[in-house]
């Protein structure tokens, strides 16, 4: 399931850190974390988190400025007004359950509350999902976030020229595609990145996380089209799980290119009045999102 939601700002005209997506984590972390209780057992017996009822496996986008924005690269932000867009993706397929996360997301709150800077708000006003059909088994991609891999402790981040890359890639698909079905994947797979893309763009972006913290780290990602030839359960798990790792953080999304999916805007849209008020508790969650961003 792949959801576009429009993000309307409590101001009008806002400005946020150019480094946003552990912001985005954080507010998605805690939509899900106030699911109901039924929600969270099948999270849990379905083994998606090793019985843990943490809800982690979905993706999201870059967000989508629709009137434009403003980068100001001296103070690291980008300005804009009106609403935004953003895709969220899960590769969860049973209809109870879609329905209840679309209601879940729709008129809840994302928070924008960086160290050192203007705290942002944005209500979720829309949430349209997007039809898709059966995706080829040759498909070419194109990222709608960046992506990234990497050893242990961030010690390296593999790259675009590394073969290693699409090894890891790969393997993870495979993981990621078991940790849903249940069962290995035993199909033909190959990926390969636009090589003419690579050579007439830049292909790689350091990524502040936890930005004015002590906790502060940076992540080496990756931002290219690729091709990627896999049966079509398997194209699946890639477009609404991601590519690379961290894509909980927003890490690694990625949508079929118009040049081989010209029917990928066809949407359904969902009632704005249709309300998951019972997880909807706008105190509680704005003081769970002070205490984890550190504000009394």
């Amino acid at each position: 399931m792949r959801l576009e939601l429009t993000l309307t700002p409590k101001n009008n005209k806002f400005t946020l850190p150019l480094n946003y997506q552990y912001y985005l984590y954080i507010s998605f972390f805690i939509i899900f974390d106030n699911a109901s209780d039924e929600f969270k057992e099948w999270v849990k017996n379905k083994s998606f988190n090793n019985r843990n009822d943490r809800f982690y496996l979905y993706n999201f986008s870059l967000l989508n400025f629709i009137n434009g924005r403003s980068v100001d690269l001296k103070n690291v932000s980008i300005s804009s007004e009106g609403d935004v867009k953003i895709i969220f993706s899960t590769p969860i397929n049973d209809e109870k359950i879609k329905k209840y996360i679309k209601d879940l997301l729709l008129n809840n709150n994302i928070y924008f509350y960086p160290a050192k800077r203007e705290n942002q708000e944005f209500e979720i006003t829309e949430v349209i999902e997007i039809n898709e059909e059966s995706i080829p088994e040759n498909s070419y991609y194109k990222m709608i976030s960046p992506g990234c891999y990497f050893t242990k402790n961030y010690r390296h981040f593999f790259l675009t020229g590394e073969d290693k890359l699409i090894d890891n890639i790969i393997y993870d698909l495979k993981t990621k595609y078991k940790l849903f079905y249940g069962e290995d994947y035993n199909g033909d797979i190959s990926f390969e990145f636009d090589k003419k893309y690579i050579e007439n763009n830049k292909v790689s972006r350091l990524i502040t996380m936890k930005e004015n913290t002590a906790q502060e780290y940076k992540i080496r990602a990756f931002e290219c089209p690729f091709t990627l030839m896999a049966s079509p359960d398997m194209q699946y798990i890639a477009l609404t799980c991601g590519i690379g790792m961290k894509n909980k953080f927003g890490f690694g999304a990625i949508e079929l290119s118009e040049l081989n999916n010209e029917d990928s805007n066809n949407k359904n849209s969902i009632n704005e009045n249709n309300n998951a008020s019972e997880v909807n508790n706008e105190g509680g969650v704005f003081n769970k999102v002070k205490k984890i961003f550190g504000f009394n």
